[in-house]
């Protein structure tokens, strides 16, 4: 009796997770390295919450094999010049972000075989379109409005022929 839920068992994901700076949330199976990730030419970098805090926040070399089960940031690379509390705060920003984010599973392709990588947003050849939300827009309806000039100019013809009597 009461409310009853059937829930499935959920597996946690054993691959590495990896979190832009937009709050896409994108699954590679291991092993997968940083420049496998990044893809060819890298315009972004790839950094762990540890990376990203420690004092002179630095990136992951592209041969670096990435570890299962831990969360990277894929960020442009401007973003490694902001400061120390700045970083802290996208670290926390990102890290909250990633568990709530929908998640899309990734397929790595090797650099022999094409660039396919997050930060093209490609994946096997085809553009990822991640669904927008329906975004909030008011109802708006027609507001008159009536000059200045207009309305003092209709007040001083019916105030003038009074004037005059």
């Amino acid at each position: 009796m009461g409310c009853h839920h059937s829930i499935e068992a959920s597996v946690p994901f054993s691959g590495v997770r990896v979190i832009t700076i937009n709050g896409h949330l994108e699954l590679f199976e291991s092993p997968v390295t940083a420049g496998e990730v990044t893809g060819k030419p890298s315009h972004h970098v790839l950094c762990s919450a540890a990376h990203l805090l420690t004092t002179g926040a630095r990136s992951l070399r592209p041969e670096d094999r990435l570890e299962s089960g831990r969360l990277y940031f894929l960020l442009p690379q401007s973003v490694l010049q902001a400061g120390p509390l700045d970083l802290a705060a996208l670290a926390t920003r990102l890290t909250n972000l990633a568990r709530t984010a929908p998640v899309i599973k990734a397929k790595v392709e090797s650099a022999a075989t094409g660039p396919g990588s997050v930060a093209a947003g490609v994946n096997q050849g085809k553009a990822q379109e991640r669904p927008r939300p329906h975004m909030w827009r008011p109802v708006l309806s027609t507001v008159r409005e009536i000059s200045l000039s207009l309305s003092l100019a209709s007040q001083s013809v019916i105030k003038s022929p009074q004037d005059k009597a």
